[in-house]
């Protein structure tokens, strides 16, 4: 299954042709293979979309800078290995190195691409991996994301890095390091769920500079932080809506007056 946008559908011609239209997309002798970026990766679509996401995922250290993985380097370099040599039996052996990469696959291939994305992360626990792809043929590796990742999001189309063009949205995973001790990972903490909930009143760069303090903690301190809220300094703003048991209360205090007229 391929999730489609209503606008890719007018801009294709298949919306307007159900009408009659005879002058649009296709119809107007506009290759059909136009309309269908499975092969493209969200990169390849955007150029301004790199460089918005080092603005807040690198933070300015060496360690933190992110490589974007190619297709053949999924099965090496996604994995830690940088290289090797051969050891006194003549066995060549590999060579980690923790890192963080970007894993942004065409969208026809984005189910092979998450199925190693979780091997690397499961064998070198270490890593920081973003997963970036367009919502297109999600239901072949949404599953597998969202039962991974520790953060998603979703970039609607008409943002500065994701133009209205590129019709559907764009969809960002974000898997942090494990931990050395419980939780083990980030995901479910209830610190972090406070901070999905207002991610969009807060900067992103905040959320990534906590977790990358987490590593330098001790295990007495990393659970206790992970389970409090901290102290809230994003502003809230209440709900116009009134609950039914403040509607109640507020007609018993306008009947009181009332009763003690008669």
């Amino acid at each position: 299954m391929v999730h489609i946008a209503g606008t890719r559908m007018m801009e294709e011609g298949a919306d307007g042709l159900s009408r009659g239209c005879l002058s649009e997309g296709v119809m107007r002798g506009v290759k059909m293979s136009n309309f269908i970026p499975f092969h493209l990766t969200a990169f390849e679509r955007s150029p301004a979309l790199e460089p918005w996401l080092r603005t807040w995922v690198e933070t300015g250290h060496v360690e933190h800078r992110f490589d974007i993985l190619k297709p053949e380097g999924w099965f090496e370099q996604g994995h830690d290995i940088v290289g090797g040599a051969k050891n006194s039996d003549q066995v060549w052996m590999p060579k980690y190195k923790h890192e963080s990469y970007i894993w942004a696959p065409p969208p026809a291939a984005a189910d092979v691409c998450i199925d190693e994305l979780r091997k690397a992360r499961h064998k070198r626990q270490e890593s920081t991996h973003l997963f970036v792809c367009p919502r297109i043929m999600a239901p072949s590796w949404r599953r597998q994301m969202h039962r991974s990742a520790d953060v998603i999001f979703s970039i609607p189309p008409g943002h500065p890095a994701w133009p209205r063009d590129m019709h559907e949205p764009l969809t960002i995973a974000i898997y942090f390091p494990f931990l050395k001790s419980n939780p083990w990972q980030l995901k479910g903490c209830k610190r972090l769920l406070d901070m999905e909930r207002n991610l969009q009143r807060m900067l992103l760069r905040e959320l990534w500079s906590f977790t990358m303090k987490l590593p330098k903690l001790s295990r007495e301190l990393v659970l206790p932080l992970l389970q409090s809220t901290g102290d809230d300094k994003i502003s809230q703003t209440a709900s116009r809506k009134r609950s039914r048991d403040s509607v109640e209360q507020k007609g018993r205090q306008e009947q009181v007056p009332n009763s003690k007229k008669r």
